[in-house]
């Protein structure tokens, strides 16, 4: 995992939590939603995340991002919602410009996923 890149940068969600997200690879976007425990520099050597991350960055730019909480994104005092986990990944997508892109959802990054595309959807 070493030999993948990646510039960390932040935006700030709606209520102005700052969230930090990262790319690597080039190609098609894919963003992968935030799921449980997340931090951008230590999954690229974690052995469950660290082979995903490099498999998909080789013919893809892999999006991520650390959800409110964890990693190098702000610490909350708020109760956590669904509601600010999409807006989360709203200001991501919107700081990095994409418009258009495959989302990626595991473990609680799915419930985010479905219910930002059946926002984006329907707004």
């Amino acid at each position: 995992m070493a030999s993948l890149t990646t510039a960390i940068r932040f935006c700030t969600a709606e209520d102005q939590t700052r969230i930090a997200y990262a790319s690597t690879g080039q190609g098609p976007a894919i963003v992968r939603a935030a799921h449980w425990l997340t931090h951008l520099d230590f999954d690229l050597h974690s052995p469950v995340w660290g082979p995903w991350i490099s498999s998909l960055s080789r013919a893809h730019t892999l999006l991520r991002y650390d959800g409110r909480g964890c990693g190098l994104s702000d610490a909350v005092s708020t109760p956590l919602t669904l509601d600010a986990w999409v807006s989360d990944l709203e200001a991501v997508v919107d700081a990095a410009g994409l418009p258009r892109f495959a989302l990626l959802g595991c473990s609680q990054g799915a419930a985010i996923s479905i219910a930002y595309a059946a926002a984006t959807r329907s707004g």
